[in-house]
């Protein structure tokens, strides 16, 4: 035996701190959710869709062809203090439907100061689970807002494209508070 075991010294787990949530309702309206960098019109959006036999989806229709980064965004972590350390977690169902310049699956991203360019890669026509988790925040000062966009070049969203979404949940945590 070397003997190591005694050198070592035992640390403490220090939980995180649960700051703020988000949990989408899409029955009745668009829960805040809009258009982001739409061209040629903005995105229609139909609440209360069902997909797969459940319901609760938001459908979002592209006017025209995308040629630059569009999708959805919402003004979500307001209220809270930003704080070096802050983390998001973030989970939400979706269903690309329609044109979206080929079959193959779709790159997609979330940006936000915590977020940044978390990338998705999201096959068509079938319902995925995104379950996805920030690196913490080096500094404060990050934006309230969360964007899912698409925006890589053969997989932008081309005129009648649809993507369907819901239970989107987004948890705000820190483990230094």
């Amino acid at each position: 035996m070397l003997g190591l075991g005694n050198s070592l010294t035992a640390g403490s787990y220090i939980a995180p701190t649960l700051r703020q949530t988000y949990r989408s309702d899409f029955t009745s309206d668009n829960d805040g959710w809009s258009g982001a960098s739409i061209e040629g019109g903005s995105l229609t959006q139909t609440f209360n869709q069902t997909i797969g036999g459940s319901d609760g989806w938001m459908k979002n229709v592209y006017p025209a062809n995308q040629t630059n980064t569009s999708g959805l965004l919402k003004n979500v972590l307001v209220g809270a203090t930003d704080q070096v350390g802050d983390f998001v977690t973030i989970q939400f169902k979706i269903y690309l439907d329609g044109n979206w310049d080929g079959s193959d699956n779709v790159s997609g991203f979330i940006i936000n100061s915590i977020a940044s360019n978390i990338i998705l890669d999201i096959p068509q026509d079938e319902v995925v689970q995104v379950d996805v988790t920030s690196d913490p925040s080096p500094d404060a000062g990050y934006s309230n807002s969360i964007q899912l966009l698409f925006n890589t070049a053969g997989d932008r969203p081309q005129s009648g494209a649809i993507f369907y979404i819901k239970d989107i949940e987004i948890d705000l945590w820190n483990y230094s508070v």
